[in-house]
């Protein structure tokens, strides 16, 4: 048993040490993606006044990968709000994306030996972070929006 119980709390570390999370860059992670998408992305730049900087809940280790020890990957939120709206961010994007890991060769791999990371934009999620009243027209409730199948 207690051989069982540690095996479980390396495994646990390990875990944590393979993704942990942290910020992302509009510029660096984002728009990348958005420019996998022309269209959407312009749709999405044009819509929404988004925080120059978001959240990835996964990151690489330096353990796991040398190369790409550090690196964040999707999904990624970042706070936003409708175009010139002066209030506080009411939105949360969510970015999510598909992971491709490559040999030298370019040939498909796990994340331990990948000399090239990719990330293909799959999906956007728009989140209302709460009840919000726009000029007294009315109450949007908490919801969830998805746009899916970006191909």
């Amino acid at each position: 048993m207690k051989k069982i119980l540690t095996a479980l709390i390396l495994l646990g570390s390990l875990a944590i040490r393979v993704f942990a999370g942290g910020s992302v860059s509009l510029e660096k992670e984002l728009k990348p993606l958005l420019d996998q998408k022309p269209a959407l992305g312009e749709i999405i730049i044009n819509t929404f006044d988004i925080a120059e900087s978001g959240w990835a809940p996964h990151r690489i280790g330096s353990n796991v990968n040398m190369k790409y020890g550090g690196k964040r990957l999707g999904p990624y939120f970042f706070n936003a709000k409708p175009k010139g709206y002066k209030g506080e961010y009411i939105f949360e994007l969510v970015f999510h994306t598909e992971r491709i890991f490559l040999d030298s060769e370019g040939k498909s791999t796990d994340i331990r030996n990948a000399y090239t990371i990719k990330e293909k934009l799959t999906s956007i999620e728009i989140k209302i972070k709460e009840k919000i009243c726009f000029s007294g027209d009315g109450q949007i409730n908490k919801a969830t929006t998805t746009v899916n199948n970006l191909n």
